[in-house]
């Protein structure tokens, strides 16, 4: 890998990408491919390399993104720097350097969605043990109301 990595970087930029992009245009003005979405048009389109050496070189990447892990594990002892790392990036790019297919991830609304229901659970919970803890309160409260009222009488 460490031979042939940087000639297949190279052949990817200077002969790959300019070939697939041009491939690409030809199609799309002969109308053999169809229109691309709204989202799309005016846009670039990354071309993402499936061989086994790019899957290789990706693998390198998640080793070093997991070294670093442990030594902020490490480091976490004695500073915060989990203040440092935005959860949600780091999450969607081990995603991508893992390789996980699609169909398996959940899109950003999806997310957003499952986190409101988790907040509204927690908030839920969290009313019926103040309710829990106001009626043990008042549970405990009430023999000592009816000893005061014996005792005044």
């Amino acid at each position: 890998m460490r031979l042939l990595g940087p000639v297949l970087g190279r052949l990817q930029a200077e002969l790959l990408q300019p070939l697939i992009d041009r491939s690409f245009a030809l199609l799309l003005r002969a109308g053999l491919l169809p229109a691309p979405p709204e989202e799309l048009q005016g846009q670039n389109i990354d071309i993402e390399y499936v061989s086994p050496l790019a899957k290789a070189q990706k693998l390198t990447d998640l080793q070093a993104m997991l070294r670093g892990f442990e030594i902020l594990l490490q480091v976490s002892e004695v500073a915060p720097v989990t203040d440092y790392l935005d959860g949600d990036k780091m999450v969607q790019y081990l995603v991508e350097t893992a390789g996980l297919p699609a169909r398996v991830i959940r899109g950003s609304d999806e997310v957003e969605q499952v986190r409101k229901e988790q907040a509204e659970q927690a908030q839920v919970q969290e009313q019926m043990q103040r309710e829990m803890m106001a009626s043990e309160a008042a549970g405990n409260v009430a023999p000592l109301v009816k000893a005061t009222q014996g005792a005044g009488q």
